[in-house]
Order: C-alpha cells, then structure tokens, then sequence
C-alpha cells in the first residue's frame, strides 16, 4: 500500500523506478516465479526503453530476462521477437 502511494508520488519520468523494476522482474525470473515477473517487466521494459533508449544496459537486461522467461514458459515466438531486440555482448 505505501510502495503503491509513493509510486504514485514519484515523478513520471524517474528512469530509476523503472531501472529497480527491471531488476525485481530479473530477479523473479531467475527464481522461476514466472507470472510474478511477467507484468512486471512487461510495465518496466517498456517504460525504461522510452525514458533511456533500447540500447541501455538495464533495459538489455530487461530484455534478456523476458526472452528467458518465455522461452521457460513455452513461448517460442515471443522469446524469438524480444531476441531481436537485444544487442551484441560489447567486448
């Protein structure tokens, strides 16, 4: 209940809220708590992506964890049209 309050306090364009949600959403993944991870990273991905570009590192990151959780669900396609948004390991 508070967490949903301040949220709603926090400023629309706060990169960071997005960037944490990421990280739950990863987090939920790596635990295999798939439904709980998806609405997350599917409100988080997106609204990062529009705050700091595709290519960022903690949107990769978002990425990479909703490609593994649809490949972990059955969900090939999907997995496959958020591959293509992942770039190249720099090196």
């Amino acid at each position: 209940m508070v967490a949903a309050v301040r949220r709603k306090q926090a400023v629309a364009d706060d990169w960071r809220e997005a960037s944490a949600r990421v990280q739950l959403g990863s987090c939920l993944v790596a635990l295999r708590r798939y439904a709980d991870a998806e609405p997350v990273l599917l409100q988080a991905v997106p609204a990062l992506e529009a705050l700091r570009g595709a290519t960022s590192e903690r949107n990769q990151a978002g990425f990479r964890a909703l490609r593994d959780l649809y490949a972990n669900t059955g969900r090939a396609a999907d997995a496959a049209l958020v591959q293509n948004k992942i770039q190249p390991a720099k090196p």
